[in-house]
């Protein structure tokens, strides 16, 4: 993959998800996998312990901490964005976006 000149996972986000016994090897792993897809790896390394607890049926955490937490990666997330854009988007864009997302429905949410 290192030699292909091919851009690999081209505007697909991806998510890994790990437990914490296995943390500083699986996050090493990752980063190492996202390099080598000549990705960007998020800085903030953020386990959640028993993920399948933290989360209500829709989705939505049940601790106040945790959603500071996924709060802190997303403005991380969002911050890495706007370095790597060409032009940095706007309030007004990030507005508009915001107005044109709409939430996933419970069925859509099982599919996906």
């Amino acid at each position: 993959m290192a030699d292909s000149s091919r851009a690999q996972l081209l505007e697909e986000p991806n998510t890994w998800v790990y437990n914490r016994q296995r943390c500083s090897q699986a996050v090493n792993t990752m980063e190492f996998v996202v390099r080598a897809l000549r990705g960007w790896a998020v800085p903030l390394v953020m386990p959640i312990a028993q993920a399948w607890k933290a989360f209500d049926k829709q989705g939505t955490p049940t601790d106040a901490q945790l959603t500071e937490q996924l709060h802190a990666l997303g403005r991380e997330v969002a911050r890495g964005s706007c370095q790597f854009a060409l032009q940095p988007p706007t309030k007004a864009d990030a507005a508009k976006a915001e107005t044109e997302t709409t939430p996933l429905s419970d069925e859509e949410a099982k599919i996906a």
